[in-house]
């Protein structure tokens, strides 16, 4: 994840492009102010509202991240004519289009390809204030770099693109093309990509690659540049985070009801620390029992080596049926080893109310503390969230109450719903920036921006 340089989490305030007010911080039809109570003690401001893609699909695939000027970039990619498109929308916070990237703000991207499913599945800023997108292209995983104005930088990989093959063969009949799921620096400069060889449920195998900086696959890792990382098998999910213990990697694994997030760890030349599998392996059997799992996760690295795990804390389908555990959200703490932080929360655990199972993101700012989003589904409901919730967790594991009065920011989604909808979303930062969450639906994007 990316890191900012901010204390104490305080609001989530954007501008509209005519400087006026487009919506509460629940994100309500525009021209609505915000709320009095809310606004006076936390200077919570409506959101930014730009034009944005449709980006459509049962789960749709945003775009997005933050420049360390501040400035959001986000978009969508599709394939066309035997190429891979990737159009991608620069706004400054003032949600004005950035001067000089693209033509007006908008900068298209193509790539010459041969499969129908190609797709850039995740974009990533440098702390130069440079691009990097990663996507599968068939049987090839594809690493981009553009510049700060959108334009393809021939500095990085050939002419701008590294077109990798990784060790991995999926059975006939079994592939339906290798994806990139994240991407990420390491301490000295190393580019960690995550991903999957898309087999099917059964047999998808995960792996780690690294490149250097400008692209090159570094053949000292693991097997001629990539690490397969079996503790993830049936995981179409590679987290990657890089860390001074080496590079923590986290999955998600479920089959008719039973399983969760699966995390494990290989060192930096890519050989998998197996005592360290061993040890938080046992470590989230504990914590969760066999009767729960824990969905929606999202993991963060905290300081000293240690890291946490976020998410929704519901039934399994393994056993005998358990009541639901109403809207309880779990935080925990881990060491480095592996085992839970009897420090973090109370006894390694932090509860918070969380309604629903789709999805949590966890951004860490530099002083150890996290700001929490999580999506909300009204029990009984299916399908795409009416919410978001933001909160702010410290490195003890406690949050921060003083937050929108409440301790929690609610962003309401009603704007986004619509029949067979799902707003696409994405919460992120850059180093030295404040958190943005987008949501794009209906051809519009909600930018906010959580500043002290």
């Amino acid at each position: 994840m990316r890191k900012l340089s901010m204390g104490l989490l305080g609001a989530l305030a954007a501008l509209t492009m005519s400087g006026q007010f487009a919506g509460q911080v629940t994100a309500q039809p525009a021209s609505r102010q915000a709320q009095p109570d809310v606004a006076a003690s936390a200077g919570i401001l409506p959101s930014c509202q730009v034009a944005a893609p449709e980006i459509t699909g049962p789960v749709p695939s945003l775009l997005a991240t933050e420049l360390p000027d501040g400035n959001v970039v986000f978009g969508r990619s599709h394939v066309r004519g035997g190429k891979l498109v990737t159009v991608l929308h620069a706004v400054l916070p003032n949600c004005r289009p950035v001067p000089g990237f693209g033509v007006h703000g908008t900068a298209t991207v193509t790539l010459t390809v041969h499969s129908a499913t190609a797709v850039i599945d995740v974009i990533e800023a440098t702390a130069a204030g440079k691009i990097l997108l990663g996507g599968g292209i068939g049987p090839y995983l594809v690493v981009g770099r553009l510049l700060a104005d959108g334009r393809v930088d021939v500095g990085f990989g050939t002419s701008g693109w590294d077109h990798l093959q990784v060790p991995v063969k999926p059975a006939n009949g079994f592939f339906s093309g290798y994806s990139v799921n994240s991407l990420a620096f390491g301490p000295s400069g190393t580019l960690y990509v995550g991903g999957n060889d898309g087999a099917a449920h059964c047999c998808v195998q995960d792996f780690v690659g690294a490149l250097s900086p400008n692209g090159l696959v570094q053949r000292s890792f693991g097997n001629d540049g990539w690490a397969i990382v079996d503790a993830l098998s049936g995981s179409y999910e590679t987290e990657v985070f890089p860390g001074a213990n080496g590079i923590l990697v986290m999955g998600f694994v479920m089959f008719t009801g039973c399983g969760g997030p699966v995390l494990a760890r290989v060192d930096a030349r890519g050989r998998p620390d197996e005592t360290f599998d061993a040890s938080v392996r046992q470590s989230l059997a504990k914590a969760t029992t066999a009767r729960y799992v824990l969905v929606g996760p999202a993991v963060y690295l905290r300081p000293g080596g240690g890291f946490a795990l976020v998410g929704d804390l519901t039934p399994s389908g393994c056993g005998p049926t358990v009541p639901k555990l109403e809207g309880k959200g779990l935080a925990l703490g881990f060491r480095g080893g592996g085992g839970i932080d009897p420090s973090f929360g109370t006894a390694g655990r932090t509860m918070f109310s969380f309604e629903g199972s789709a999805g949590a993101w966890a951004v860490p700012l530099p002083d150890g503390s996290t700001v929490v989003v999580t999506e909300q589904v009204p029990q009984g409901d299916y399908g795409a969230p009416r919410s978001l919730e933001v909160r702010e967790l410290s490195a003890a594991g406690r949050f921060n109450r003083a937050l929108c009065i409440s301790g929690t920011c609610t962003l309401g989604l009603t704007w986004a719903s619509a029949p067979n909808s799902y707003p696409a979303i994405d919460a992120m930062a850059a180093p030295g920036g404040p958190v943005v969450i987008v949501v794009a639906a209906k051809g519009r994007a909600e930018i906010y921006r959580v500043t002290p």
